[in-house]
């Protein structure tokens, strides 16, 4: 989830519940979860209660990734199209949520290649503008996997695009 001063994003990666296994015991929930790294993902933009913007709540399609945590989002003053930056992973024919992640402790070669995401939608045609790994982001995670708590330390990195926004708004599990 991420805030604009007058949208809330929820974005819905490609994922499903393999019911049986977890119902019976057999998995745990996360180990249940099967997801469609090739899949669209559905972003649902809903008015805040303090919009000053009021519109109708909508959704948009976004090209496969799947996003783990939002860092911020804003409302271009020029466009009024909403940005969003999440980490996440790219497309992938992975089936399994967090197999790399299972286990003991994770297997840090398997896991997929983290990246900072730059997720432009347009608000008066609804659709998704851009989506692609954010200017001066490609590289900033080289060398180690990007985790929630390291988001303070990577947006501050001197070429990162971070203008526009005035505040931090995120929510994780």
């Amino acid at each position: 989830m991420a805030m604009t001063d007058n949208a809330v994003l929820l974005k819905v990666n490609a994922l499903s519940m393999n019911s049986v296994d977890f119902l019976s015991g057999i998995k745990a929930p996360s180990a249940a979860l099967e997801m469609d790294g090739r899949a669209p993902v559905r972003v649902h933009v809903l008015p805040r209660p303090c919009a000053e913007k009021v519109f109708e709540p909508f959704s948009v399609e976004v090209p496969a990734c799947f996003s783990i945590h939002f860092s911020h989002s804003y409302e271009d003053p020029d466009t009024g199209n909403i940005i969003a930056h999440f980490s996440g992973w790219p497309p992938s024919d992975s089936k399994d949520f967090l197999g790399a992640w299972g286990g003991f402790a994770p297997i840090f070669d398997k896991i997929p290649p983290t990246y900072i995401w730059r997720l432009e939608i347009d608000t008066t045609s609804k659709k998704t503008v851009h989506l692609d790994i954010a200017r001066g982001a490609r590289n900033c995670c080289a060398g180690k996997q990007l985790h929630s708590f390291d988001l303070k330390v990577e947006f501050s990195h001197s070429s990162f695009e971070h203008m526009n926004h005035r505040r931090t708004s995120c929510c994780t599990p």
